[in-house]
């Protein structure tokens, strides 16, 4: 998480959070009757989508906020630091929006690669010196954040854009673990 950046109600307030069409009919098929893991569900849009289809969605957030608005809502949720979390329990890691705020992502993508699909996106930049958003301390290529995914085994079987209106567009990609 970047220093200084305080993920609370003042974070959240920024934004007015929806899930797109396109990325809710990934999630839709993707997450159909398994158990689901969301690494930085935020205040919980994504978990609202997930928890439809899955058999299984649980959210974890570093933000104690956010987590109570998903619990709120009725979502099985908890605060804890990502890097702390056994993976390896569910059928499928959501990391949205998530790994670009990481200091280590790759130690994210390792953790992630415990349970045997993932679904991330990550802001699509060609030059991640030119993206001014100071939450986003991890930004990479498409291309890098390929090796990074394949150095932990994952590797994609999909591979889409979600654009998020007035805010960015993302890359993502659903992931397969090889052994």
């Amino acid at each position: 998480m970047p220093s200084g950046v305080d993920f609370d109600s003042a974070y959240y307030d920024r934004v007015q959070w929806s899930v797109p069409d396109t990325l809710k009919d990934v999630l839709s098929s993707a997450c159909a009757g398994l158990s689901v893991l969301d690494v930085g569900c935020g205040i919980g849009v994504v978990g609202e989508v997930v928890v439809r289809v899955a058999a299984k969605y649980t959210g974890v957030d570093i933000s104690a906020h956010a987590v109570s608005v998903c619990t709120a809502k009725g979502l099985e949720a908890f605060c804890a630091d990502a890097m702390a979390v056994d993976m390896s329990g569910y059928d499928l890691v959501l990391a949205l929006e998530v790994l670009e705020h990481l200091s280590n992502p790759a130690g994210a993508v390792e953790r992630m690669a415990a349970a045997p699909r993932s679904i991330v996106t990550v802001p699509r930049t060609d030059d991640p010196t030119k993206y001014d958003d100071p939450t986003h301390v991890s930004l990479l290529t498409a291309p890098a954040w390929l090796r990074l995914f394949a150095a932990a085994n994952l590797f994609p079987d999909r591979w889409f854009e979600v654009d998020w209106g007035d805010r960015s567009v993302s890359v993502g990609w659903g992931l397969r673990r090889i052994a």
